[in-house]
């Protein structure tokens, strides 16, 4: 069993918080910190994906996948060939004087190539009325 988590509130406010892990629980050990608001992690096959929500970012192991995404990132699936991930990004979160995102939330489609690169092939936006996305599931 993993877990993430923000890490402890030294600054007093969640939103400053950038000291998040990754936790194995069975083991007592932490596989990462100093994340910058972790959600989303799964693993497929020996890989863990994860978003570094507060950078914009999703991670595969300890890579960078995607860098400055359209928003919030939360929300994290891949496709059921394994060809295809799928990311939910939320509305702006201001961070002191810093606007961490500026687009309107969304829904985005990326192509897994066979070097492992993402290509994007699709986004949708929604206007305003689901501001916020926690979590997506493809259904099959």
């Amino acid at each position: 069993l993993f877990i993430t988590g923000f890490g402890g509130k030294k600054q007093g406010e969640w939103n400053k918080e950038c000291n998040g892990f990754i936790l194995n629980i069975k083991q007592n050990i932490v596989l990462l910190d100093g994340i910058f608001h972790p959600h989303s992690l799964f693993f497929r096959d020996s890989d863990m994906w994860f978003c570094e929500s507060g950078k914009k970012r999703v991670y595969k192991n300890k890579e960078i996948v995607v860098d400055k995404a359209d928003g919030y990132t939360r929300g994290l699936a891949l496709s059921e060939n394994g060809k295809f991930l799928l990311l939910g990004t939320s509305t702006s979160r201001i961070y002191g004087q810093e606007e961490v995102d500026l687009k309107t939330s969304g829904v985005h489609k990326f192509e897994i190539n066979e070097k492992s690169f993402l290509v994007p092939v699709k986004s949708f936006y929604f206007k305003d009325t689901q501001a916020e996305i926690y979590d997506l599931i493809e259904l099959r």
